[in-house]
């Protein structure tokens, strides 16, 4: 597990996104529906699951979440530097899963903001299609989150998610995935929900995918 905390003066440089992905797929999410929508997926289904990353607005946010972190006064940064240089090594060729804790809505800013800083490609993170409302689902989008269904167990929906996340391993896109399936109200770990992992485990590129823990923890949550 890498441990990391916050330090203004070291984000500046997020402003210039080095470690982002060139985003190739930055203005095809039409194309991807597209391609999707004629693979026989319920259309509707399509439209909420795949994400619209935007380079522009990624540029934009994550340089008013560096400026705001400023105004905080937020603290170091520490990051293991050997533990980083191995996910380094390996993040052009696999696709790095990260398994957090779900304190805050917060979690869905702060990881991609993390991943960044690293030096790693972008992550699309697992959403609840309940968050799918606005602006918060406009804004998680555009960050490259993906809304999943809980408890839909029809085989239509199956097989688009199965597809969507077999697409996601062969692009080698890093990932980000809350266990739990939502918030935990007093800090604890809740009890995990196993249906992203069962399709994780049976997905053809699973030899591609290195699990990386993180966790999240907050004096403050504003929720």
């Amino acid at each position: 597990m890498i441990f990391m905390a916050l330090d203004a003066e070291n984000l500046l440089w997020v402003r210039k996104l080095k470690g982002l992905k060139p985003l190739e797929l930055a203005n095809s999410f039409k194309v991807l529906k597209a391609q999707f929508d004629k693979s026989g997926h319920d259309p509707m289904h399509v439209q909420e699951m795949l994400p619209d990353i935007r380079r522009r607005f990624l540029q934009v946010s994550l340089g008013g979440l560096v400026w705001m972190l400023k105004r905080m006064a937020a603290h170091t940064w520490v990051i293991d530097g050997e533990k980083l240089s191995e996910l380094n090594k390996v993040d052009r060729d696999h696709t790095l899963v990260f398994v957090a804790n779900h304190c805050s809505n917060a979690d869905y800013i702060f990881l991609p903001l993390m991943v960044n800083q690293m030096g790693l490609w972008h992550t699309h993170i697992l959403a609840s299609s309940k968050l799918n409302i606005f602006p918060f689902g406009w804004l998680y989008k555009r960050w490259g989150a993906y809304f999943v269904r809980q408890g839909e167990r029809s085989l239509q929906y199956y097989k688009l998610l199965r597809a969507w996340l077999s697409y996601l391993l062969k692009q080698n896109f890093n990932l980000l995935v809350f266990p739990e399936g939502g918030l935990s109200q007093d800090g604890l770990l809740r009890k995990p929900q196993s249906g992203f992992f069962k399709i994780l485990m049976k997905a053809p590129e699973i030899s591609k995918v290195i699990v990386v823990p993180v966790m999240f923890a907050y004096d403050w949550v504003p929720e």
